[in-house]
This record gives structure tokens, sequence and C-alpha cells, in this order.
């Protein structure tokens, strides 16, 4: 950011002066030829220690008063103007200046997406509250409309509403797609609760540091009590949201009957004018009709016509009267099972018939889907090896870098090789920060399930969590009291280790690696999360063991 600003200024003092601006892009003012030549990517990662330290300059110039958020997006603001590099001119290969422009556009690009996320730390806020939709952008969506009327209806008796249905019945699309066509003055926050235990307290402090608020006072006073705590929050982001003059528009997905008691905290203080929410769950249970309820089932006959219809047609197949009702007949109408189907069929070329004609011979084993399965099978063998560490991880967003390690690919072979088909087939969506990916419950289980792996992915479960339990460690910070960067690499591969840690101590054993991640888990739960009791619990597991130092 000392760059940065140095170059603003030499900007505005040459445009003051009529002369000609520099050009500079942050960071990366002085490339070699040899390192224009490197495709942006494998720029970015082998730069990328770099750009951490870069950051770390700016937490601490922010620490000790040198500088401000506002400062620093504004300069953001002027920068994004100026795209280029500053260098001299050399005369010793004439493709030079072109290549380091265009390196330095290409990795400017790929900087733009990142840098406010990667340099903002938590303990700096901007005192507004911001849109975070983690959820797939839908490409296809039919208009449920009984089902839209319906969630009106109950968000304007009582400002909430849950939608229940199964798994694949489009619960969390309707939701989101939803609240967008709805938002008006309203900021969308989205959580997926089930992603761990404490992910709404988590999603809640988020909010309270985006809103400009202090959580972690509260967090140390109600130690002892976590409901305490958890109204004290959710008491805060209202009066925070009341003195800024926003609105908020929640999404809670995927809650679970253990959660209610957890989520009635957190809405007790709730302003009814000032903050909307909608629930999914597959437990129609939840809440025992306290707040009114939307039950989702298949598309209704038309939907699924229109859409299968629109589907077949836009990957080229005829579309049948007689085609689309054999096809319905043997998919259903659930949501998940069709865009499953039209994914295989646009990329492969077996013939509807054919396709048609295996889903109803099809008996698979428990938990298996015949749309995932031969999906899988289509799959080549490092892909295939992607889904089954998919299995042990946290469906509702999982980081690419993490991947990356697990396989032992770089991010440009990941993305094009690998998860391009697993995406092509609907196995797994981008999200929509592109550095994560999520994958849908249902097809998580029929990973699970699924036997006839290629001889390179059927690797045992206990040699694929002591891969996974061996990256963790390595990637996983140890973290101190204060907001630092490490904070937020902690909260990136929480939810993976807190599901890894599910199965990995009954599986592999009290080992060094897995008491150190426990140890790490325990350590980052108190103090990143405050979350003293689960803190407490990882580190009473962890017991004894030293991990081996790196």
């Amino acid at each position: 950011m000392q760059e940065l600003d140095c170059f603003l200024k030499r900007k505005k003092t040459a445009q003051e002066g009529g002369t000609e601006p520099p050009f500079l892009l942050p960071i990366f003012y002085n490339l070699t030829l040899q390192e224009c030549e490197l495709d942006a990517p494998t720029f970015f990662d082998r730069y990328q220690s770099v750009f951490e330290k870069e950051k770390y300059k700016f937490e601490q110039r922010v620490q000790n008063g040198e500088t401000s958020q506002d400062q620093v997006v504004q300069s953001l603001k002027d920068l994004s103007v100026c795209r280029g590099v500053e260098l001299e001119k050399s005369e010793k290969h004439p493709l030079t200046h072109k290549l380091i422009w265009d390196t330095a556009n290409e990795v400017y690009k790929m900087l733009a997406g990142t840098l406010p996320m990667a340099t903002f730390s938590p303990g700096v806020a901007s005192g507004h509250l911001h849109e975070h939709i983690n959820f797939p952008e839908v490409g296809h969506y039919i208009p449920r409309a009984v089902a839209t009327a319906a969630v009106r209806e109950g968000l304007n008796k009582k400002g909430i509403c849950i939608i229940h249905g199964f798994g694949g019945s489009g619960k969390s699309t309707l939701a989101v797609q939803y609240a967008k066509e709805n938002k008006e003055d309203q900021v969308i926050r989205f959580v997926t609760v089930s992603s761990g235990t404490y992910a709404l307290i988590e999603g809640f402090q988020e909010m309270a540091a985006g809103l400009g608020v202090d959580w972690r006072p509260l967090a140390k006073h109600h130690r002892d009590s976590l409901s305490n705590y958890r109204k004290a929050l959710g008491q805060l982001i209202y009066l925070a949201l009341a003195e800024k003059n926003q609105r908020l528009f929640l999404i809670l997905d995927d809650v679970q009957a253990q959660h209610t008691e957890m989520i009635q905290d957190m809405l007790l203080h709730r302003d009814h004018d000032r903050v909307m929410i909608i629930m999914t769950t597959r437990d129609p249970k939840c809440f025992q009709r306290k707040y009114p309820q939307v039950a989702l089932a298949d598309f209704s006959e038309p939907e699924a016509r229109e859409y299968v219809s629109q589907q077949l047609q836009a990957i080229g197949r005829e579309v049948h009267a007689a085609v689309v009702t054999t096809l319905l007949e043997a998919l259903y109408r659930t949501p998940m099972k069709l865009e499953l189907a039209m994914r295989y069929l646009e990329e492969t070329e077996i013939p509807l018939s054919d396709y048609i004609a295996r889903l109803q011979q099809a008996s698979p084993e428990t938990g298996i889907r015949p749309q995932v399965e031969m999906g899988i099978a289509h799959l080549s063998a490092p892909s295939q090896l992607l889904l089954r560490y998919s299995a042990l991880l946290d469906v509702t967003s999982i980081p690419l870098s993490l991947l990356s390690s697990l396989i032992l690919q770089e991010d440009r072979v990941l993305r094009e090789e690998t998860l391009a088909p697993l995406v092509r087939l609907s196995l797994v969506q981008f999200l929509p920060d592109r550095a994560n990916i999520a994958i849908h419950q249902e097809v998580q289980d029929s990973c699970r399930y699924y036997r006839e792996w290629s001889e390179e992915a059927n690797v045992r479960k206990a040699t694929l969590l002591d891969r996974l339990v061996h990256v963790l460690a390595e990637k996983m910070p140890w973290v101190e009291s204060n907001p630092d960067d490490r904070w937020v690499v902690a909260r990136l591969y929480a939810p993976q280790a807190a599901q890894a840690l599910k199965g990995a101590p009954a599986l592999l054993g009290n080992t060094p690696e897995v008491a150190y991640l426990l140890s790490l888990m325990g350590q980052y739960r108190s103090k990143v999360d405050c979350s003293y009791a689960q803190g407490l619990e990882y580190k009473e597991q962890a017991k004894v063991g030293r991990y081996p130092q790196r």
C-alpha cells in the first residue's frame, strides 16, 4: 500500500503539471522478461508471499494509526482507472514492453477480485454492511409461482418464513431468488447454519465487524453462558442496523432441529421492521409452526415440462412431448435430479432413449443416485479423486487452495482439467467468489457410497483422511488473540478441519498430526471466535501429543 500511496501522489503531481501520469501495478512494477512469459495464475501463485507480506504491512499501518480503511478505499477507487505498470523501456528485447503490459493487466484482473477481501483484516470495519450470498448462480431458473406467493404472504405476516422440503427440491434457490427480486434497500446475507455448530454465531460476528461494532467484549463477558452471548450478539447487530439505518434480508440455509434454540436466541431482539428472514430446512417440525411455513416439493407438472423442454432444446436434443413424459417418469420432477440429467446429456453423446433405459434399469446401492453414479463413471481419475475428498469436507464451501494441495495440482490445472468436468456435470458448483466450490449434500452422500472408482481414485478412507489432516495441519495457522491476517486463514480452513476431525481420531487414532490439528481448532475457537466451550472440547480431545516441527 506504500507503493500505491506513492504512485497516487506522483500521478496527482503529473496531472497538475500537465505531464503524462506514470503507470503502476501495485506491488509488481519491476517485472523481468521471464516473469512476463509466465501465465497469470502461475505468476500469481509464485508471488503469493509478496501479497501476504504487503497485506501484513498494511494491517500494521492501520494498527499504528498511519492509515485508515477509508483512505485505502478511496485510493483503490482512484486506482481503478489506472491499469498498467511503471517501467523503463528496454532495448534488449522488442517485446518487453508489451509482455510487461499484458502480464500486469492479467495479474491486475486477478488481484482486483481478491484485493478488498485480502487487504482488509477482520479488525478493520467499513461501518456499512455488505451483501454476502455464498450460493451458486442459477443459470436456468424456473419461477415457482405458487411457492413464491406463499413465501411473500408468510414474510408479510411475521417477517420470517420457513421453506421446507427434501434435498434437491430447490429450497435454497427459491430463497436466494426471492431475496434478490424483493431486496429493495435491504442487504442480503446468506448463512449456511449446518456448516458448523458456530456457523450462525460466526455469521453474526462477521456482520458486527462489517457494521463497525466490536463483539469481542460481549463474548468475553458471556463466556460462561453461550445462550446469553447469542442474545446479546443479536441485539448488538439490530442496534447497529438501526443506527446505520440499514435493513437486512437474512437467509438461514439448512436449519436443523438442533439449531432451533440457537436461532431463537439470536432472533430474540430482532427489529421486525428492519430484519426479514427466510429459513430453509428439510425438517418441517422445526419451530413447530411458530413461523409461517411453505412446503416445497417437486416441480409441478407444467414447471417440470417447461424446464426439461427448455434444457433439451438448449443442448440441441429433439423435444417431443412423449420423450419429455418418459424422461419425467424416470426422473420424477425433482429439480436437482433433472439438473444432473440435463448436464449429463449435454456432456455426453448418449442417445436419449439409451439414457432413459439406463435410468429405468438402474437398481443402485442405497444412497447412490443413478444420475450421480453415471456422472462419476464418466470422469477422469483426478476428478474422481477430488470427489472422494469432497465426501470428507464441508459441502457448503470448499476452498480451491485446499483441493489443489490435496491432489497436488496447480490452480490452473485444477480449474481447467479437474474441476471443469465436475462443474459441467453439475456435480460441484463454483461459488460467487470463484475461489471456493460447493457440492450438494445428495451428491456428497452418493460419493460416500460409490464403489466403482478408477484405480487411481480407489484409495482407503483412512489414507484420504490422513492426507487431509496433514494438509490442514500445514495450512491452519497458530493464531493470536489480536485480529491479524492469520484469522482470515483460520476462518477459511476451520470448517474443513471440523469436518475432518469428526472421523479422524476414531479412524487414525491420536496421531501427532491429529493432536496438533485438534489443538489448533481449540485455539482457533477460543481466540478467534471466543467459543470457549467448543475450544475446550477440542483441546481435551487433543490430550497429549507433539507435532513435528516443519
